[in-house]
């Protein structure tokens, strides 16, 4: 059962808020689903809620001196060895009428072999 409203299909529960066009040198196109409650949430929820694909990060403190949070959305890049030439994110209008916002982009370098030598 899913930890934050008790469904046994999450995916299926969730809104789809947009998406991330993840676009390689050599043409192909993937994308990564943003969803409500389950890649983000409010950025003034505080750090009790448990997620499994997105993690919280502290960004400051709210006027009533709860913290602020923005959310971690990971993602493993499947095809590492081919160069992304961009990544654009689309939204979906759907019934909350939420509009999430990319802040920024972080890459981690795809361990090699030879590192563990």
């Amino acid at each position: 059962i899913h930890a934050g409203d008790a469904t046994h299909f999450p995916r299926e529960s969730s809104e789809l808020l947009g998406f991330y066009e993840i676009r390689y040198a050599d043409g192909l196109v993937a994308s990564h689903a943003i969803r409500w409650d389950e890649t983000l949430a409010e950025w003034d929820c505080g750090f009790e809620r448990p997620y499994y694909f997105t993690r919280a990060v502290p960004v400051g403190k709210l006027p009533d001196g709860r913290r602020a949070v923005i959310w971690g959305s990971e993602w493993i890049n499947q095809r590492a060895d081919v160069p992304i030439v961009s990544v654009k994110m689309v939204g979906s209008p759907g019934p909350s009428g939420a509009e999430p916002m990319l802040l920024g982009i972080t890459a981690v370098e795809k361990p090699r072999v030879e590192d563990y030598r």
